[in-house]
């Protein structure tokens, strides 16, 4: 036999070893896959319920009534407020409209003190709160603006 083609018999022997090996590993994580989902069923069928049993204990009223418990919100606030979400009317303020705050400003040694005065939406959306200096963003807090006097001392010590 001619060594040309016992090394090509070798060489293809090798890709089938290869493609062999591949296809073993597979069949390995997804014989691990199928326990777990075997598991996981197991523990399903292990609570007696039936899926006609978990859509009447899940249903909206049940889900809001415990999430409001939870987060001591009665439900129909939650509804109030998801509604108002999905309308594009409801944000998160990052402070309270007279929220006290504190600013480095150049040359401080400590945080100067303010007190937010209200809070403003103009026709664009923009929410700005004004202050005796002038107004900050929602942007500007975490930034240049804290909530807390340790918080601005943080700030200052990473910069």
């Amino acid at each position: 036999m001619d060594i040309e083609k016992l090394r090509a018999e070798l060489e293809q022997a090798r890709e089938s070893l290869d493609f062999a090996r591949t296809k073993d590993a597979e069949i390995v994580r997804l014989g691990r896959e199928l326990e777990q989902v075997k598991r996981e069923l197991q523990a399903y069928k292990d609570t007696g319920l039936e899926p006609e049993d978990f859509k009447r204990a899940f249903h909206e009223d049940a889900v809001l009534k415990l999430a409001g418990q939870a987060l001591g919100i009665a439900p129909d606030r939650l509804r109030e407020l998801a509604q108002a979400d999905r309308d594009g009317r409801c944000v998160v303020l990052p402070a309270k409209p007279d929220q006290t705050i504190y600013q480095w400003r150049i040359g401080d040694d400590c945080p100067s003190v303010s007190r937010l005065d209200g809070v403003q939406i103009n026709a664009d959306g923009e929410i700005t709160y004004p202050i005796w200096c002038g107004h900050l963003t929602p942007e500007d807090f975490g930034r240049t603006v804290f909530l807390t006097r340790e918080e601005a001392a943080l700030r200052r010590e990473q910069e």
